[in-house]
């Protein structure tokens, strides 16, 4: 299982973190690209880089994010199944 997932559009202009199924953070650029921040997350949370998975959101879930200006805080409520935990 994946305790850590990244979801982004396609087009490449917003990203989502969920930790343990929960949103964490979203914005154009998670912590406008400072790559010490998943450094953070991962000691945090005690996550492995096995722990992480990056995936595209899928068009159903990018047209809920448009609509509502974000995703579901928990992404068991993601209508079109962008990420499933176990995959």
């Amino acid at each position: 299982m994946y305790r850590a997932v990244i979801l982004f559009t396609s087009e490449g202009d917003w990203e989502w973190l969920f930790i343990d199924g929960v949103l964490i953070a979203e914005g154009h650029t998670l912590e406008d690209g400072d790559h010490l921040y998943f450094l953070r997350i991962a000691e945090e949370f005690e996550l492995a880089s096995s722990d992480f998975i990056t995936r595209e959101l899928l068009p159903g879930d990018n047209t809920y994010a448009n609509d509502h200006g974000s995703l579901p805080e928990t992404f068991d409520l993601l209508k079109y199944g962008s990420i499933h935990p176990a995959t």
